[in-house]
């Protein structure tokens, strides 16, 4: 998705959220919206994440993977991720 679930509810299927709850909310990532699906964003930098001791780089928590690293940024890059092994890719 490219930002967050906006009306966020555990016994709601990630079918059911509209395009603009899919657009424009910031994800809480405190929290790990499923125990089954790991929810990869953008939207929000990873410089403005509280708590990430990595800011523009990826990053992952509590089943999300935040992969906006700023690349508008001064200290921002473009990342990218594969999904199959984890393995991450940046460029500048």
């Amino acid at each position: 998705m490219h930002a967050g679930l906006d009306h966020f509810s555990e016994t709601k299927h990630l079918e059911e959220y509209s395009v603009d709850d899919l657009v424009w909310t910031r994800i809480d990532y405190e929290i790990p919206y499923f125990d089954d699906i790991i929810v990869v964003s953008g939207h929000t930098p990873t410089q403005n994440i509280l708590g990430n001791n990595r800011p523009g780089y990826i990053f992952k928590a509590n089943h999300h993977i935040a992969i906006d690293c700023g690349a508008g940024k001064s200290n921002g890059r473009l990342a990218a991720i594969c999904l199959d092994t984890g393995k991450e890719y940046y460029a500048r």
